[in-house]
């Protein structure tokens, strides 16, 4: 008696007309609920034109009455399908930074020393002057980016090569100009110097690091770390990373800038200028791609010096 009796909700309405073609069949009301739910849905799924048009109607007031959400949405699918949402057009200009790309290489430029802050630290402006090389951190001109770019594309092998008709010799904007060690030691007040080779490297290591490294590194490294200096061999490994021989090895120091500080700092004789123009030779074909380019205020300086 019970599976044949309908719902409450059967009692009364239009909706009992459809339930009793599925009550003579013997259905229970489980699933005859299950069933209606189905014809239900389909019927709201596909509804008919004057439920499609109410529907709609529904859906304008709904976007009128919380449009920015419905427009996030609407921006959303747009952009992925990527159409481009349909924004209204703005009166205000947004100012955008202007994009700058680096030109051509950078320079490493020399650098001048503070006296005051220097004697504070240790004696090496009068090791400087006794040797002769107070001028180079001391007396550091001006100089021009376009003119050291000009300089490095002009140089080549032939500047070195004694048997060429333009050895020592580049040309830079119009005219041939003298370049050579001895330009360069003339133009920091030097004179050509024989060095004196150096045989006992486990000496200079000694001597740099004050006898914490009593060896010199094997082949392998060939090399000595700037974290084992001196106060003094400090000093003058920054000046010869930026002055004398440039190089953006800053812990790592070469057998051969290891050589000029021992010899500047024990006062042995060093040709600063040949030290530098084979720096320069190194250049014309450099390992890296973005090496800087040095000796930007010394150039400039020998050029102008000779108009």
């Amino acid at each position: 008696m019970a599976e044949t009796q309908a719902p409450q909700r059967l009692k009364s309405g239009k909706s009992t007309s459809l339930w009793l073609p599925l009550l003579h069949l013997g259905l229970r009301p489980a699933i005859l609920c299950h069933r209606v739910l189905q014809i239900v849905h389909l019927s709201g799924k596909h509804g008919s034109p004057r439920e499609k048009g109410f529907q709609k109607r529904r859906e304008d007031q709904f976007a009128e009455s919380d449009p920015p959400v419905r427009q996030v949405f609407k921006n959303l699918r747009s952009s992925i399908k990527g159409k481009a949402p349909a924004v209204a057009p703005s009166t205000k200009v947004k100012k955008m930074k202007p994009i700058t790309k680096p030109r051509g290489r950078s320079v490493t430029p020399d650098r001048s020393v503070d006296e005051n802050l220097l004697n504070s630290v240790c004696d090496v402006l009068p090791l400087l002057r006794e040797v002769g090389l107070l001028k180079t951190v001391k007396s550091v001109c001006d100089y021009s980016k376009l003119l050291t770019y000009e300089f490095y594309c002009n140089l080549n092998e032939e500047i070195d090569d004694l048997t060429s008709k333009w050895c020592m010799r580049i040309f830079i904007r119009g005219d041939w100009y003298v370049f050579g060690p001895d330009v360069i030691n003339e133009y920091y007040g030097l004179k050509p110097v024989d060095e004196d080779e150096i045989i006992e490297w486990d000496l200079v290591a000694k001597t740099l690091t004050e006898g914490v490294v009593t060896e010199w590194p094997s082949i392998d490294t060939n090399a000595l770390s700037s974290s084992e200096f001196t106060s003094k061999f400090v000093i003058l490994h920054r000046i010869a990373l930026h002055n004398w021989l440039p190089s953006a090895h800053f812990h790592t120091v070469s057998k051969t800038l290891v050589g000029l500080i021992f010899r500047v700092g024990t006062k042995m004789t060093v040709d600063l200028g040949k030290r530098i123009f084979s720096h320069m030779l190194t250049l014309i074909h450099p390992r890296e791609q973005k090496v800087k380019l040095p000796y930007p205020n010394l150039i400039c300086g020998v050029l102008t010096s000779k108009v």
